[in-house]
């Protein structure tokens, strides 16, 4: 219902631009003429000023309904400290937390260890002691990293940041070896299947 009445007040604006375009031709064709009538210059002038005040109060109403959806949208996805919900599962993985202190990286796959040898491996019980220690988005990582993806100890949110922290200590690289970027952790190769 929110959106609709949304895209409504977007037709509005749109409709109230398209009324100020028209009158702005009508007044340019009136002005252009050898003799403008000044009646109808004063009436075109006139609806210019009303459409010109129903655009404003149209975008002014689109402004308050676009910063109402973004604040119910945000009120929406809560805080992230929920544990083992899907939506907080997967908003932990789409923006994963980053250490505002580079030397503290790699601080969450430490509590995340830490909590799985207190727990014995298990992931649910380090989920819940995570989340009682007041560590609810490393808990909601880990409760949302699954088995079957080999993301038991190290979920994806932490991963990167271990991966990078643990480059520099790589030999091969140490030796010179060429890095190539991997987006999405793919490299592809482009082939040639036909003449040219």
């Amino acid at each position: 219902m929110a959106r609709q009445n949304l895209d409504d007040l977007r037709r509005a604006r749109k409709a109230a631009a398209d009324t100020m375009a028209a009158v702005a031709a009508r007044i340019g064709a009136l002005e252009a003429a050898e003799t403008p009538d000044a009646a109808a210059l004063e009436a075109e002038t006139a609806a210019f000023a009303a459409a010109e005040a129903a655009f404003a109060k149209a975008d002014a109403a689109v402004t308050r309904a676009v910063a109402v959806e973004a604040a119910q949208a945000a009120a929406a996805q809560g805080d992230g400290a929920g544990a083992g919900s899907g939506a907080g599962a997967a908003g932990a993985e789409a923006v994963p937390a980053v250490a505002s202190d580079p030397a503290h990286r790699g601080v969450a796959a430490g509590f995340m260890v830490q909590a799985l040898a207190r727990t014995k491996g298990d992931r649910d019980k380090a989920a819940r002691l995570l989340e009682a220690e007041g560590h609810g988005a490393i808990s909601a990582a880990l409760s949302g990293a699954s088995e079957g993806a080999g993301g038991v100890t190290i979920p994806r949110p932490q991963a990167a940041e271990l991966i990078e922290m643990l480059r520099a200590r790589v030999v091969v690289r140490a030796s010179g070896a060429r890095t190539l970027p991997m987006p999405a952790g793919e490299m592809r190769h482009a082939k040639q299947v036909g003449s040219a």
